[in-house]
């Protein structure tokens, strides 16, 4: 939603291309608690709120099999990792790791 904005149950919000009256609605309609997406919306992370499984992918071209293995195979923190994605200082590209074999 943006630095420096705080997220409100009322706000109208957009998850995994699907427009909600509010972030409570969006909530409940992909089954997750408004403070799960309310995060998620903060690091703008939504479109893989409510997903089942971890989400693998590739960390500037090293293949991890989810965010929390890269963060600690880095030695840092899951947030802080979302916070290095976010600003496009490391580049998250999702796979899947079922198909995916480079």
């Amino acid at each position: 939603m943006g630095d420096n904005m705080r997220i409100k149950r009322g706000d109208i919000t957009r998850v995994r291309g699907v427009t909600y009256r509010s972030v409570s609605e969006a909530a409940r309609q992909i089954g997750v608690n408004y403070a799960t997406l309310a995060a998620a919306l903060d690091r703008g992370t939504q479109d893989n709120c409510g997903l089942h499984g971890p989400i693998a992918g590739r960390l500037d071209g090293v293949l991890y099999p989810s965010k929390r293995a890269a963060a600690r195979a880095l030695g840092i923190s899951e947030m802080n990792l979302y916070h290095r994605i976010k600003r496009g200082k490391v580049t998250w590209e999702p796979v899947d790791a079922d198909h995916d074999s480079k």
